[in-house]
């Protein structure tokens, strides 16, 4: 009888906690849902990923949540961004690294659930030591861990639960339209672990009959590519559903080619596109293969960037390559799916116009906030603090020769702007340095004094300008302290009309953003 009763109260228990948990899905959704570590990044080491993927499997243990690995429909991904790294002036020299190791959990198709980060130091004999040394220091049992995954089942029982009418409507209208194959692959996108949605879309996808000649992407599981079809004129590609690679024109830097895109929306919802570094190759006129220099999307680098595409909101998206005479041949995969474009022109006036300084690509027709804007167009920026003096003094880390010097440094007077810009702390200092590098560069600014991450901390150039040479009169909003570790400085000449030019910049890293201050200094001849 006390059994009987047990039973009975176990049952009622049970049964209230599923109709509480009926409002987001079945009670027993979460408890289906499985989640696969995997390491994409390329540039971790290869026993370094082995470790990264050990401790993935510890969060995922912890909380219920540990896959299998066999044709896993829910994964988590890491990617690492170095902060910093640097030889140690020990005996013997070690390397040390400042790593910030980001985790996403996403489905199959490439919708992101939930992301985190955290950063770790390290220190070893080399660098793939020193980055176990790293990955080691990740504590598993944080609670910031056990939030990832709780928004991340969460999120995933809410998107497939609130949005199975519109799978099966959406199934419904390709069907009736002849287009089964879509329809099917639609429906086949909802997984097991929404199993109410799971069991109508099923059911449906029984009634359909599969068209052999259909031209579609790829069904669920499938490996297969193919060529996307493009516009008229070959330069946009359909990459999935209302979404479109768009080919903007291209530029020369130097011996490097930069072909220009942007990701368009075309639908209702924001998407959320999952890039990785190697997706992209283009065949130049020999038919030799060039693999990407440099990826950047929605201002951000690395080997897997994740960029929302809001609908009528273009999102930019930039390659590099080793120069060509022609390309025959772009390709992009994504998915599943592998994407063509053969044959465009490598010139136009839009790229130019985007990427550059002004209207001319090779100078500056007059140093003013609009010039100024065109050229530190990185997304996202911001102007915090902008102030102008007609007439100021000025002191610059050079020496009569043109020489790096603090000690000898030359003093300049004309008209002085001082701006401050921030951007989303994902830029770090040195990947700003090397845009600007390349766009003052490609506009003839002579290089004067670049530092670093390793020669700013050495130098202080965040002290040494400010306050050693006195040129924190022209204020700020963010204070330009010397101590931030991770900062560059860079100096840079130019002729403008009757006027010398001097743009000088010091980047520095804040926990809550990348702050650039920058001053324009116009010195008549």
């Amino acid at each position: 009888m006390k059994k009987l009763i047990l039973i009975l109260l176990v049952s009622i228990i049970y049964s209230g906690t599923s109709f509480s948990q009926n409002v987001e899905g079945k009670a027993d959704d979460a408890a289906r849902i499985s989640i696969t570590p995997t390491v994409k990044d390329n540039s971790i080491p290869k026993s370094a990923q082995k470790m990264l993927i050990n401790k993935m499997k510890q969060i995922c243990t912890l909380n219920g949540m540990a896959g299998d690995g066999k044709n896993p429909y829910f994964t988590m991904d890491a990617s690492v961004d170095v902060l910093s790294k640097e030889i140690t002036p020990t005996a013997p020299p070690m390397h040390a690294v400042n790593l910030s190791i980001n985790l996403s959990i996403s489905d199959k198709d490439g919708k992101v659930y939930s992301q985190t980060s955290v950063e770790v130091k390290g220190v070893g004999k080399n660098e793939t030591k020193a980055y176990i040394q790293g990955i080691k220091h990740i504590n598993t049992r944080k609670g910031q861990f056990k939030a990832f995954i709780e928004q991340g089942k969460t999120k995933i029982i809410e998107y497939y639960n609130s949005n199975c009418d519109f799978f099966i409507s959406t199934a419904k209208t390709l069907n009736a339209q002849g287009f089964n194959n879509d329809a099917i692959r639609v429906l086949y996108s909802v997984p097991t672990v929404c199993k109410e949605c799971y069991d109508k879309c099923m059911d449906l996808a029984a009634q359909i009959e599969p068209t052999k000649d259909e031209a579609v992407a790829p069904l669920p599981g499938s490996d297969e590519t193919q060529a996307s079809t493009t516009s008229e004129s070959g330069k946009s590609i359909e990459i999935d559903k209302n979404i479109f690679l768009v080919f903007k024109g291209s530029k020369e830097f130097g011996n490097k080619l930069v072909l220009y895109f942007q990701i368009e929306n075309h639908g209702s919802k924001d998407y959320e596109l999952n890039d990785y570094y190697g997706n992209a190759r283009i065949i130049d006129q020999n038919g030799t293969e060039k693999k990407v220099v440099e990826r950047i999307l929605a201002g951000k680098s690395g080997s897997y960037v994740i960029a929302t595409v809001i609908p009528g909101t273009p999102t930019k998206l930039e390659y590099y390559f080793d120069m060509v005479d022609q390309v025959k041949m772009f390709e992009y995969k994504y998915k599943n799916s592998t994407f063509r474009m053969k044959d465009f022109s490598l010139s136009s006036p839009s790229a130019s116009k985007d990427a550059n300084l002004g209207d001319n690509t090779g100078s500056v027709k007059s140093v003013t906030e609009s010039d100024w804007s065109k050229f530190g167009s990185l997304p996202d920026s911001k102007v915090v603090y902008k102030k102008v003096f007609k007439w100021g003094t000025c002191k610059l880390p050079i020496d009569n020769l043109g020489n790096f010097s603090w000690e000898s440094a030359i003093q300049v007077e004309g008209k002085v702007t001082r701006f401050q810009y921030t951007l989303p702390s994902d830029n770090n200092s040195e990947y700003v340095l090397k845009i600007y590098k390349g766009l003052l560069s490609a506009a003839n600014y002579k290089i004067l004094v670049s530092l670093g991450n390793d020669e700013a901390s050495r130098e202080n150039p965040g002290y040494n300008y400010y306050t050693y040479l006195q040129n924190d009169k022209f204020g700020n909003k963010y204070g330009c302290r010397y101590n931030y570790s991770n900062s560059v400085f860079l100096v840079t000449k130019t002729h403008v009309g009757n006027e010398d030019v001097y743009f000088v910049f010091f980047i520095m890293e804040r926990e809550e953003a990348t702050v650039i201050t920058q001053d324009i200094i116009e010195v008549p001849k």
